[in-house]
This record gives C-alpha cells, sequence and structure tokens, in this order.
C-alpha cells in the first residue's frame, strides 16, 4: 500500500499519555522508587481515593527526552484514559506511568523517569539521550461498572452519529455521481477536488501543524471502508510530512480548521495504480467526509 492512514508511534506511556497545572495540594517533592524500580517525585499530592485495578483512569502527560519535549496529551481532543491492570500483569511488562498511577490521587501530579538503557532497544535518534521523563497528572477515576455505562451511551452516540454522517455522505455521493456539484466543487492543479459543507474559523493548517480530523470513507459506489466516528476518536497527525495519502495532505491545508467538508481524491493521491487489495480496488477513487477539529483548548 502507499500510506496508512495510521501511523505507529511509542508504546502505552506515549500513546496514551499535558500538564494540568492548577491542581492544589501539596507533595513531597522527594524522589521515591516504584514497585519496579522507576525513580518518582510526587510534586501535587492530594488526599483521595486511590485507583484500584480495573478502575478507569484519566490523565495527562508530557514525554520528555530529557529535558526536550517529546509529545503531550494536551494537543489532543481527548481526554487518555485505560484500564488500570493488575500489580502481576505490571510486573510482566513494567511501564513507568502504569507504574505511579496506583499511588495518585485524582489531581495528584507525579514526574517518573524510565532510563533509556533499560529499553530492550533505543528508538532510532535516541542515542545522545539518557532518560525518557514521564509528568502525570490524575485527572479522573471512574470504575468498572461506572465506565461500562459510559462506554455503552457513548456506543450508542456513536451508532447514532455514523449513521447521520452516513446519510449525508450517501446524499454528496449520489449528487456527485450525477453531476449536480459541479458549480459548488473546487478543483486543485493535481485533481484533488472538494466540497465544503461548513465552513470553520480556525486558521488553514500548513506543512507540519498537528491536525485532528474525524472522517469517513467510501469507494464511488458508496461502499465504507473505514471511518473514525465508529472507533469513537479522531486520527491526529502531523500535516503535510506523508504520514497519510497525498490527498490528505493536499486537502487538510487547503480548509481552515472547524471545518466540515468531502474531498473526492483519484486514485493518483490515494493508493495509487495497485489499490490496497483486497479493501481499496486498483485506481479506485476515494471519497472522503471529513471534519478538521479545532486545536483543543484544554
Amino acid at each position: 500500500m502507499n500510506k496508512q492512514l495510521f501511523f505507529p508511534v511509542l508504546g502505552l506511556a506515549v500513546i496514551c499519555l499535558a500538564f494540568f497545572s492548577g491542581c492544589q495540594g501539596g507533595g513531597s517533592g522527594a524522589t521515591a522508587t516504584s514497585a519496579n524500580g522507576f525513580q518518582y517525585t510526587h510534586h501535587i499530592q492530594n488526599e483521595g481515593v486511590k485507583p484500584q485495578p480495573g478502575d478507569q483512569v484519566y490523565f495527562h502527560f508530557q514525554v520528555f527526552l530529557d529535558d526536550s519535549l517529546l509529545q503531550a496529551s494536551y494537543t489532543n481532543p481527548q481526554l487518555p484514559n485505560f484500564q488500570l491492570p493488575t500489580p502481576e500483569e505490571v510486573e510482566k511488562q513494567p511501564d513507568p506511568v502504569v507504574d505511579v498511577l496506583p499511588l495518585m490521587s485524582v489531581g495528584d501530579s507525579i514526574t517518573v523517569v524510565q532510563p533509556l538503557d533499560s529499553l530492550p532497544q533505543r528508538p532510532p535518534g535516541f542515542e545522545k539521550y539518557t532518560d525518557l521523563v514521564y509528568t502525570v497528572t490524575l485527572y479522573d477515576i471512574k470504575s468498572a461498572e461506572e465506565y461500562q455505562i459510559i462506554a455503552e451511551a457513548e456506543q450508542k452516540k456513536s451508532h447514532e452519529r455514523v449513521a447521520a454522517i452516513k446519510t449525508l455522505s450517501d446524499q454528496v455521493l449520489a449528487d456527485y455521481n450525477a453531476g449536480k456539484l459541479t458549480d459548488e466543487l473546487t478543483e486543485t492543479a493535481t485533481g484533488l477536488k472538494y466540497i465544503i459543507h461548513e465552513e470553520g474559523t480556525g486558521a488553514v493548517p500548513v506543512a507540519g501543524d498537528p491536525v485532528d480530523v474525524h472522517y469517513y470513507g467510501t469507494l464511488t459506489d458508496g461502499t465504507m471502508f473505514d471511518n473514525s466516528y465508529a472507533k469513537g476518536s479522531p486520527i491526529s497527525f502531523a500535516v503535510g510530512q506523508g504520514q497519510v495519502i497525498p490527498g490528505w495532505d493536499e486537502g487538510l491545508t487547503t480548509i481552515k480548521q472547524g471545518s466540515k467538508a468531502t474531498f473526492f481524491i483519484p486514485f493518483e493521491l490515494a493508493y495509487g495504480e495497485r489499490g490496497n487489495p483486497p479493501v481499496i480496488p486498483a485506481k479506485a477513487e476515494l471519497v472522503f467526509y471529513v471534519e478538521l477539529l479545532e486545536p483543543n483548548t484544554q
């Protein structure tokens, strides 16, 4: 295939992990050692319930290579969360962030250090650095039962949203195939065509900008092959860096943040002559309804 819509990053601690500086409470500031040997400092320490195995924990984070910021969750539109594993599960595959979360109450802030020498293999480009440093703030705790109720409500909402997007996408595609959108379409020099359904008020992204995009992708016969709404979260990536298909890189640098649009992407800007069997046929024109989300302001 030419390009994936998704791209790999570091492990759980990087994927799931913004420093939430407005917390109250005291902290010892002294360095201690977690159950699996990671050095940590409890900066802000509140009295309160601590998460138990099976609880869903919601948290913000920053990740540093020594003192250079690598990634932060506040750029994402959704608060990271996952189910806290048992100590036995953590011991099998120690993770610095998972190690310190059970020590925290809501509003607590901890910095935990993972020496790069402790990794089975250093990632490329990390040779000159000594540590991965994670600053984590616990935002909320939900029991498994509470989370199940929330998940079921979100799933229902997601199904309703997918149905509404499908109806809109089907109508736009029918009009496109019938030649009814000729006066509304904008076509670029590369052959990308697009129509803006709702123009946002944000800036137009430039190459290198991080973006968050919800999408609903179909073939020109209406077959849906992928969508982010059913997954419950948008895709996040740096635009214009070749991390997605060329039609996306071009299209997303032509519309404002907050816009809702449909891209009609020729095969040359998608998966090429070969396609991406068995999902994307050869020389397939792709149709994407997209929502270019406004940056998160949390």
